[in-house]
């Protein structure tokens, strides 16, 4: 801050010696040329009108109109800016405590430029008087704003690139759960798969045994469905794959498992279920698929039942179930 008014002082007394020579009788340096021909753009301005009251060669190059017609100019007829935006320019000035404006002038071509305006008053003869430096700043205006353009561009990309890694991270997330899920089921009749089967063994092996009923297994598999697709062929064998599926569904509780075991062989896992409760469950669905009206014949199907008291016995005793199934098969007419 002090710096600035150091400078500041320096600049009027510079200007005041170089446009009054009576303040610098013995000076031997005529600051009248110096002011002239200084490198940076000067113009003496007049603070009550505007008008342009002097402007050295750098300023009439800088502008580009003939020296005559610039002093008959006011600093309006440059400066593009409206009164709003002048005093915009003003107010933002005071508060960043900053001692130039930036303003747009127009050049004698048409050619607007970003300039900094050092204004000093000075007060001459009971007028005020303007004593103003103008630095071009075009360059580095455009500089900034490719910078600030870059930097924004860069933020989007960062922003794209970053919700496009989540985005994809999200979809191969839920994809994977997707397939995970559906890996858990059988697509053509919609029971359990042999894949859910594997899970649900390792899961119940975690209990602790005991010497009550922990399971019970009931391998099902359709009669005569090899014939059902010789002769209706495979697209009514579906259909009575998933209608199997449909009524098994329908007749346990929500705590147990349909589970497609092959071809056209089923598991059901009863949870708290007895040999009893499960026969009556069993004999229900068989009723229902003999009496269906869908198909020009009946449904049948042989099982087993298996009690699994031992977690870690769970495949030998599916197939111990497996056995009785074949078991019960046995006698039958198992063709159409």
């Amino acid at each position: 801050m002090i710096r600035k008014k150091l400078l500041y002082y320096l600049i009027i007394i510079m200007i005041l010696l170089s446009i009054n020579p009576v303040y610098a009788e013995d000076s031997q340096v005529d600051f009248s040329k110096i002011f002239d021909n200084h490198g940076l753009i000067r113009l003496i301005i007049d603070a009550e009108t505007g008008s342009i009251r002097y402007a050295n060669k750098a300023a009439i190059d800088f502008y580009g109109y003939p020296k005559e017609k610039l002093l008959k100019m006011s600093i309006q007829d440059i400066n593009t800016l409206d009164l709003i935006q002048i005093k915009k320019e003003m107010e933002a000035a005071f508060r960043e405590e900053r001692n130039y404006f930036v303003f747009k002038h127009r050049l004698a071509n048409g050619e607007i430029r970003n300039v900094e305006v050092h204004s000093y008053p000075v007060l001459e003869e009971g007028k005020e008087t303007l004593y103003s430096v103008v630095i071009d700043i075009t360059e580095r205006v455009l500089l900034e704003q490719s910078l600030e353009r870059s930097r924004r561009i860069s933020k989007y990309l960062f922003l794209g690139i970053f919700t496009l890694f989540f985005f994809l991270i999200a979809v191969l997330f839920l994809s994977k759960e997707k397939y995970k899920k559906l890996a858990n089921y059988d697509s053509l009749t919609g029971a359990y798969s042999r894949l859910f089967l594997d899970k649900l063994i390792e899961h119940e092996k975690n209990k602790s045994n005991s010497n009550e009923v922990i399971l019970l297994v009931v391998v099902i598999d359709i009669d005569k469905f090899k014939s059902i697709n010789d002769n209706f062929g495979h697209i009514v064998g579906d259909k009575v794959l998933k209608k199997v599926v449909e009524v098994l569904k329908s007749y346990i509780r929500k705590d147990d498992f349909v589970i497609r075991y092959g071809g056209d062989e089923f598991l059901l896992i009863l949870q708290n279920c007895d040999k009893e409760s499960s026969h009556t469950i069993i004999n229900r669905v068989k009723e229902k698929l003999k009496n269906n009206k869908e198909f020009e014949f009946p449904i049948e199907f042989s099982y087993g039942i298996q009690e699994i008291y031992d977690t870690q016995e769970i495949y030998n005793s599916i197939k111990l179930a497996d056995e009785k199934m074949y078991q019960s098969k046995t006698g039958k007419n198992l063709s159409y």
